[in-house]
């Protein structure tokens, strides 16, 4: 009952290391006339840590870094966008960098016929991976890419990557 008793006034004062509070099994009750504990003095001595002490939390583990691929913008245009049941999702037109963010973005057309009636939109960068000598769609459905709303440049808001810059794709198996 003392033990309890110090613990709760322990907590109450903030105290965080008391010896006689740490937990251990309680003893069974016995017949036994109990000594009496020696008075107290107000302070007490800091404990030594256990052997099972509080260790500092070990850091995450580092996840794995996806290999990436520089690439040019003249490799990429003209090539098809493939989608992930290894359709045509689009032709890359062109690689345009928002002028606010810094962002990149593909830009493809699609549907249409002989180049009449298509529509461009804007993917972003980093839903494109390389693999092989193909270009991916990731992360993104085609329904996803049918609601991406067309491109215009109005108001000069992106900038067109020349043909011999480079881009940084992510890599595939």
């Amino acid at each position: 009952m003392r033990i309890a008793l110090a613990a709760l006034l322990a907590g109450a004062l903030g105290a965080s290391h008391i010896a006689f509070a740490q937990t251990a099994p309680a003893p069974a009750p016995s017949t036994a006339p109990t000594p009496a504990a020696p008075p107290s003095s107000g302070v007490t001595a800091p404990t030594a840590p256990s052997a099972s002490g509080a260790q500092p939390p070990a850091a995450a583990p580092a996840q794995p870094v996806a290999p990436m691929r520089q690439m040019t913008v003249s490799a990429l245009t003209d090539k098809d966008l493939t989608g992930a049941r290894d359709n045509e999702v689009g032709d890359i037109e062109r690689i345009v960098e928002s002028n606010a963010d810094k962002k990149q973005y593909l830009v493809i057309s699609r549907g249409g016929f002989l180049g009449l009636f298509e529509t461009e939109v804007m993917i972003p960068l980093e839903n494109v991976a390389a693999q092989g000598d193909r270009i991916v769609l990731r992360n993104l459905t085609e329904e996803q890419v049918k609601a991406l709303p067309k491109y215009t440049n109005e108001g000069n808001t992106y900038r067109e990557l020349d043909g011999s810059q480079t881009v940084t794709l992510s890599e595939l198996k």
